[in-house]
């Protein structure tokens, strides 16, 4: 069988066709799959209380909503962005020249000023004209002060040469503000190189911040889908090679035993802060399960241990710790780490990633190695006494993952997973063998095998951004369907069993196909190299 791992389909004849859709049964929030910078990314459009949706980083290693916002008579703290009303945190201070005093910092180099925000609007990233989903403060909390979202006032760099730093973090750290950051903002671009505007956190656990020098809990600085939700939230990056999702609220066991692997949080002692607003459970960042990792090559005996992990999606590679014994260690310094590096592993060597339990679904993939760029398989291990391990973005693009707050449990599943009819109050207008697809706007549905699709009440033919126009056949069932295609002039067939892959009947071949921009599709045939281009 045809196995293609990552496939960049350009979108643009789909983006006309996309609409949103302001009243949805089901909270599902659409993502988008792109390359920014060096690397894949979860990309998501938002819009905060009304205002104009930007592209964030959706990011399950991050704890807060940081969102960039400028105003052209926007001088310093005190001004109130869009209805953004600034936390009790600091009231009572007094803007200084410095904000030592004034501003969390986030990490090393943002300054931030959390504020309550009542809505998030989030966008189809191919229509940005009506939100698809609009998540309210009020719906999880009757009383709620809103949602926390920290105000991405100004990104500092660390000091460089003989600069002369702007603010100085408590003296441990000293920075510049970054020249160009709301300059950009001003004239109306994205403040980041890679097109962004912040980073939208996904995590499943909480961050907190203090005054100085109290040590008080001033505020909970955490993700919008916690607050928004009390059982927890899907995210499914591995539904075709463009398009992904979130889903909250999606805790009905015919949804979650799609998902073979479960494994419980590692909490190592932690009582960790409830999420603000919705009061669900958090976890901690490195615990949302623990994995074996191995690392195995020809001629080399086989390097194995275990670890808690997080699994990030604002991470472009993998970033491991051994916490193995000492003869492990000293096969992997010596056989699997690159020659001109102290913990990159080498190109080619085979990494395999399962959860500890039982029966546990298990990811592989081949380590690449480029010292311009990072991959998703980029791997490094670090080895000594303490030490995070992270699964990056990869491991998304490969397996969906359900964050079960309530349970405090991670679930993941390499297979395509949908959204089952019984549940799903959309299905009753696609055919049978579509009836699990993921409503993505009005009208619009992402397929687990099909992928993104558009159905027209007076149209028996379906828009699909892989093939054009299709016509399924009405006899198809839940176990499969035939499907006319007008691009490839012939019958294929297909099913949640068959993946992305289709029998086209005139070829009497397994094939991938996509659309091409211009019109008609490409497709590759099992088998071959070469795709073949189909006019319409």
């Amino acid at each position: 069988m045809l196995r293609i791992k990552h496939l960049t389909v350009v979108l643009s004849i789909f983006a006309g066709l996309l609409l949103g859709n302001t009243a949805m049964a089901l909270r599902v929030i659409p993502l988008e799959i792109a390359n920014k910078g060096d690397a894949k990314r979860l990309v998501i459009y938002v819009g905060i209380n009304g205002g104009q949706p930007f592209p964030y980083l959706f990011d399950t290693g991050s704890a807060g909503f940081n969102a960039s916002y400028f105003n052209g008579n926007y001088t310093g703290p005190g001004e109130n962005p869009f209805d953004w009303k600034f936390s009790s945190y600091y009231e009572g201070f007094e803007p200084k020249d410095s904000y030592a005093g004034t501003f969390y910092t986030d990490g090393v180099g943002d300054l931030i000023k959390p504020c309550y925000v009542e809505q998030i609007e989030i966008y189809n990233p191919y229509d940005l004209s009506t939100p698809a989903v609009i998540l309210k403060a009020n719906e999880v909390n009757p009383d709620s002060e809103g949602f926390i979202v920290n105000q991405l006032w100004q990104i500092l760099e660390p000091v460089q040469n003989n600069e002369t730093p702007d603010w100085t973090d408590r003296g441990k750290y000293q920075f510049v503000f970054k020249k160009d950051f709301r300059q950009n903002l001003k004239q109306g671009l994205a403040p980041f190189t890679d097109g962004l505007y912040g980073t939208f956190g996904a995590g499943m656990f909480t961050g907190y911040n203090t005054s100085n020098p109290d040590t008080t809990v001033d505020f909970i600085n955490s993700s919008v889908l916690g607050q928004a939700t009390t059982s927890g939230y899907a995210v499914v990056a591995n539904a075709n090679a463009t398009a992904a999702y979130v889903i909250l609220d999606i805790n009905e066991p015919v949804f979650l035993d799609q998902f073979d692997t479960v494994l419980e949080w590692v909490m190592n002692g932690n009582t960790p802060y409830a999420f603000p607003n919705s009061q669900a459970n958090s976890g901690i960042e490195y615990g949302v399960g623990e994995f074996t990792i191995m690392l195995s090559q020809d001629n080399n005996d086989p390097v194995s241990w275990s670890v808690p992990v997080s699994i990030d999606t604002g991470t472009p590679e993998y970033t491991l710790h051994y916490s193995g014994n000492a003869t492990g260690q000293q096969n992997l310094e010596n056989n699997y780490i690159a020659a001109d590096t102290t913990e990159t592993i080498k190109a080619g060597v085979e990494a395999t990633v399962h959860g500890t339990t039982a029966n546990a679904a298990s990811y592989r993939y081949t380590v690449t190695y480029n010292t311009a760029f990072f991959t998703t398989d980029h791997t490094t291990v670090s080895t000594g006494e303490s030490g995070d391990s992270t699964l990056g973005v990869g491991f998304f693009l490969n397996n969906a993952i359900t964050y079960n707050l309530a349970s405090r449990r991670t679930r993941y599943t390499p297979d395509n997973i949908g959204l089952p009819p019984s549940i799903n109050p959309s299905a009753g207008v696609l055919p049978k063998a579509l009836r699990n697809s993921i409503p993505f706007g009005n009208k619009h549905f992402l397929s687990p095998w099909l992928g993104m699709l558009v159905k027209f009440e007076s149209d028996a033919f379906l828009y699909t951004l892989n093939m054009g126009w299709v016509w399924p056949d009405p006899a198809g069932t839940e176990a499969g369907t035939w499907l006319w295609s007008n691009n490839l002039n012939s019958w294929l067939w297909g099913s949640m069993a068959t993946g992305h892959f289709l029998y086209m009947d005139s070829l009497s071949k397994w094939i991938y196909a996509v659309s091409s921009p211009g019109g008609g599709s490409f497709y590759l045939a099992d088998g071959t190299q070469d795709w073949v281009y189909v006019s319409d």
